[in-house]
């Protein structure tokens, strides 16, 4: 080898012979990865002599942002918000407590930008490339995903905006339906615990003799399991997400945050102006008007009430053909609900001839 690279430094101002030219470029190759070996070795001796030098300082800086991890991650119980007492939507009362909590604020902000940033991305090239139609059921389906992973109040955003084919393309639409009842689950071991904890018993057999190991039906609020009380009675139980309410008022004091930008947004593309105070509070009144529905619907008891009224509404005015699954009172409470199971298919979803079809 040695004499190869000598008859190499004679031959170099010379043409060589087609046998030895790719030899020689294997020569040149090897001696600049040579290069950017020594390069890298020299910069991870240098990056290691510098912690040596600086290791009490590294240390001393991660013990003290461990310790303030720590500390957020506790001050992350914002169930304090609205702890011993019933849960109302109230927006001076979530912006106190989000104001004085910005990290909570900005961590969330940075997660919506990191789960959506690729949607927005590949949303725009497929604007400017004139691929939008193209691609309409595929960027439909990813948007649907995004919602799930977004959590409860967009999966709620997404299935008000399932029925706007007014303002969403079909595919959009329809993607947005599946957000119904096929939502990303949560731990089956996790919503035991939740039961346990609710109904007030040390194991879910001292209530029922059989839970389903899975639930049948996820959606934005809660999750269903089948089960059977222990005297025989086939129920369905819904059992409601964890945090889901911390989840709620956060994202609502985001969507009340950036609703004035929103505003001159859309009134820019329309070629609008906009009246700030009539416009923004429109805006604000929208975010607290959904609000106030959306964090009632979390108490289940209300649900349950609902439902007694309502089939004994039906039976009052003798329409028994039209009903609802009786509400177990004695188990439910504000974040579960029992009721009787019925088969049954959802309306748009059966073939039956006496269900009346609309052309629109």
């Amino acid at each position: 080898m040695k004499y190869f690279l000598q008859m190499h430094d004679r031959v170099r101002t010379v043409s060589l012979p087609e046998s030895h030219s790719f030899i020689y470029k294997q020569e040149v190759v090897g001696k600049s990865w040579a290069k950017i070996n020594s390069w890298m070795s020299s910069l991870i001796s240098l990056t290691l002599i510098k912690w040596k030098q600086h290791t009490k300082r590294c240390i001393f800086v991660f013990t003290v942002g461990w310790i303030l991890v720590k500390k957020l991650l506790k001050d992350q119980k914002y169930s304090k918000l609205y702890s011993g007492e019933v849960a109302v939507y109230d927006q001076r009362k979530i912006h106190s407590f989000y104001s004085r909590r910005p990290w909570l604020v900005v961590a969330r902000l940075a997660k919506m930008l990191w789960i959506s940033m690729g949607f927005n991305v590949r949303l725009l090239m497929d604007c400017y490339s004139g691929r939008l139609e193209v691609n309409e059921r595929h960027r439909a389906r990813e948007l649907a995903n995004i919602l799930c992973k977004l959590g409860p109040t967009y999966v709620k955003l997404g299935q008000a905006l399932s029925i706007r084919t007014d303002i969403l393309p079909e595919a959009y639409c329809t993607e947005m339906k599946k957000l119904q009842d096929s939502v990303t689950q949560f731990s089956t071991l996790h919503a035991m615990d939740i039961l346990k904890v609710e109904l007030g018993i040390s194991d879910v057999s001292d209530v029922f003799s059989y839970v389903s190991n899975e639930p049948v039906a996820s959606a934005s609020i809660g999750q269903v399991y089948k089960a059977k009380l222990l005297n025989g009675l086939d129920v369905a139980v819904k059992i409601q997400r964890p945090s889901i309410l911390d989840d709620i008022t956060l994202d609502l004091h985001l969507l009340r945050k950036f609703a004035p930008i929103q505003v001159k947004i859309i009134n820019m593309m329309n070629g609008n102006a906009t009246m700030e105070k009539a416009d923004i509070d429109m805006a604000h009144s929208l975010v607290d008007e959904w609000g106030r529905g959306l964090v009632a619907e979390l108490d289940y008891r209300t649900e349950a009430k609902n439902t007694m009224q309502f089939i004994e509404a039906m039976k009052i005015r003798g329409l028994n053909a039209v009903t609802s699954p009786s509400v177990i009172s004695e188990l439910s409470t504000n974040k579960i609900i029992v009721t009787e199971w019925i088969e049954g298919a959802r309306l748009d979803k059966d073939c039956s001839p006496d269900v009346p079809r609309y052309q629109v």
